[in-house]
């Protein structure tokens, strides 16, 4: 699947854009998940709701 989504791409400018969009959408999945002492910007906030 991300082969094709890659493919679907038009130039590399937009690659890289899509590229940086889906990793930081891995790294705030992963402190979602992994939510512990290390991240202490405001993510504490999100808990208490």
């Amino acid at each position: 699947s991300l082969v094709l989504f890659i493919a679907t791409i038009g130039s590399s400018s937009d690659l890289i854009y899509y590229l940086v969009l889906f990793l930081l959408l891995l790294l705030s999945g992963d402190v979602e998940l992994n939510s512990g002492p290390k991240t202490d910007d405001g993510s504490d906030i999100s808990l208490l709701i």
